[in-house]
């Protein structure tokens, strides 16, 4: 049976919060037809009357492995999670050093790579993406119904993607060096993170195979959709029928300041020619060398593309 919308959850940890989070996307579309694609580092048997989970603590810092890698510190300890109903929900677990491809990502088990094999698994037309740490709320009826209409924001779009909404206060971030001026509005516009992925599955093909970029580890991809889209001419939407809640639990400082330096490349590198939006970036530009720096708000300095600002 064809499935009405694909949910793709990636973890570093097996715990409590993806227990959790599966169990609150079960209890969201349980009226529906529903896949669940998940990945973690060891599976969780939801099978069970109490789903078996394992704990990481929050991490207190980084390393790095003789390969360069990232290396998470996390301390283990086991727990159990709430019964789940799974009617009407396919759910597939899948462990990260299992999400593996060719293009999909740089570095072995991180988000980026997971979320892109996972998207690549997904059945459903529509595939929204989910994480541990946030909890999805809201009308999952009026944004199938939404798509489905003569109001579906994608319609007619190459790049049918877009965002998800931010709870509370529903506030979005500009991506930054996206502020242009608009001569029919007579006002700069902007475009958002795109933060919280909702796509079609056609999408795939415009990126390459992927959803994320593979030159990046876990941050700032979402900003290379928005950048990309932007800078092809159309816009991410903002769909207000779901929305992200922080459970603040854990802040993820999977290496920012790697994939921080990674979009500020892939930006400059776009600027010098043409490339695809999954274009593989091996040695990240040194920001001492970038002719243009990124202030608060989305503005572009000095920008290499001609743009007002």
């Amino acid at each position: 049976m064809k499935k009405d919308i694909s949910f793709i959850l990636t973890s570093y940890r097996a715990s409590q919060l993806v227990v959790n989070a599966v169990s609150d996307l079960v209890d969201l579309s349980k009226d529906y037809h529903t896949e669940i694609l998940v990945s973690s580092d060891k599976f969780i048997d939801f099978g069970q009357e109490k789903p078996v989970a394992t704990e990481c603590m929050p991490m207190s810092g980084f390393a790095v492995n003789k390969e360069g890698m990232p290396k998470i510190l996390t301390e283990e300890f086991s727990i159990t999670g709430p019964p789940i109903d799974f009617r009407n929900v396919e759910l597939k677990q899948y462990l990260n050093k299992d999400c593996s491809g060719e293009g999909l990502g740089t570095f072995p088990e991180s988000s980026v790579r997971c979320f892109n094999f996972l998207a690549n698994q997904a059945t459903s037309d529509w595939v929204v993406v989910a994480v541990d740490d946030h909890r999805l709320m809201g009308d999952l009826a009026g944004l199938l119904e939404t798509l489905e209409s003569d109001r579906n924001p994608f319609k007619d779009k190459k790049y049918k993607i877009g965002t998800l909404g931010n709870y509370p206060g529903g506030e979005e971030v500009i991506c930054p060096g996206t502020r242009r001026w608009n001569e029919e509005l007579g006002e700069h516009s902007d475009t958002f993170v795109c933060r919280w992925p909702i796509f079609h599955k056609s999408v795939l093909k415009e990126f390459g195979g992927v959803l994320f970029n593979q030159s990046f580890y876990h941050h700032y991809c979402d900003n290379w959709i928005s950048y990309w889209v932007h800078m092809n001419g159309e816009i991410i939407p903002v769909l207000l029928d779901l929305v992200m809640e922080d459970r603040k639990h854990l802040v993820n400082e999977n290496n920012p300041g790697y994939d921080d330096v990674m979009f500020r490349t892939l930006v400059e590198t776009m600027g010098d020619s043409n490339i695809d939006y999954n274009t593989h970036i091996k040695e990240p530009i040194p920001l001492t060398k970038m002719p243009y720096s990124f202030q608060p708000g989305g503005r572009l300095i000095q920008s290499p593309f001609g743009l007002k600002t």
